[in-house]
């Protein structure tokens, strides 16, 4: 009866240990498709300086990022008073290409003053959708440099509402300390940053763009795989080995007992002779 009881207990470890390799199972998450788009003011406000120092920032922030097919997708725009669409994600796939063409940029010259409010909409109704290489699954960054001296209205605050409902995470990035505007369109607190040294700031941008993505929880599917058979292996052959030792004793047991049952010596019967 002990027996059963201990082979009982060794076939539920073995239970547990199934349930319990099988669902930690983690797969590629979609939310490690990032689609980026960088989105720069070159209005009058902003100086030659402010501006070159916009394209290094991008540039390093690219050179960190994942930048694939089925990774990171990259799109930019500047803005003034309209919208000037550079390139759009499903364009390039090679970082070199995208550094290329962020490096051969060049402002335009006597554009009006900044419309922050319209380089938001188009941006976000625009540029990711699926015609401009947007994808379903991706996680949406609008990266927004510029110096955000516009005043906050109504109108603002209704376009930024209207990029979290398509799912667009604002980040801001400005010269100085976050004014009013930087705090309205960015996502929360910790998506806003200060232009200073790019390369510091491309580092913590690209950091916070593949942290929030998910990308640190992504499990190899076969490693796990391989783990959960290895394990249940081990706990199967253990099972079976104890079920032969059990079998093994038994019959051992039931042997002797019959073997024990067949040579009782007999009882000598008393003569009354």
């Amino acid at each position: 009866m002990t027996k059963l009881i201990i082979m009982r207990l060794i076939w539920n470890c073995y239970l547990i240990a199934i349930l319990s390799v099988g669902p930690s199972i983690q797969y590629p998450k979609a939310d490690c498709l990032i689609d980026v788009v960088f989105l720069f003011d070159e209005s009058s406000a902003v100086s030659d300086a402010m501006f070159n120092k916009t394209l290094r920032t991008v540039d390093s922030t690219v050179n960190i990022l994942d930048v694939k097919e089925m990774g990171v997708n990259v799109g930019v725009s500047c803005y003034a008073d309209t919208v000037r669409q550079m390139f759009q994600m499903d364009y390039f796939y090679s970082k070199t290409t995208i550094k290329s063409e962020i490096n051969d940029m060049k402002r335009q010259p006597n554009v009006g003053q900044a419309n922050l409010q319209n380089a938001l909409n188009r941006t976000c109704r625009v540029m990711f959708s699926s015609r401009a290489g947007g994808r379903a699954k991706a996680v949406n960054y609008l990266v927004v440099i510029s110096p955000m001296t516009s005043a906050l209205d109504a109108e603002l605050e209704a376009v930024v509402a209207y990029c979290k409902s398509r799912s667009v995470r604002i980040i801001s990035i400005t010269e100085g300390s976050s004014s009013v505007i930087s705090n309205t369109i960015a996502y929360d607190s910790t998506y806003q940053f200060e232009l200073k040294d790019e390369n510091t700031v491309a580092t913590s941008l690209s950091t916070l763009i593949k942290e929030n993505a998910g990308c640190k929880e992504v499990i190899d599917r076969l490693a796990k795989w391989l783990e959960t058979i290895i394990f249940g292996s081990i706990a199967l052959i253990t099972f079976i080995m104890c079920l032969l030792c059990f079998l093994q004793n038994r019959y051992v047991h039931r042997m002797k007992a019959a073997q024990e049952k067949y040579n009782v010596p007999e009882k000598k019967t008393q003569s009354n002779c």
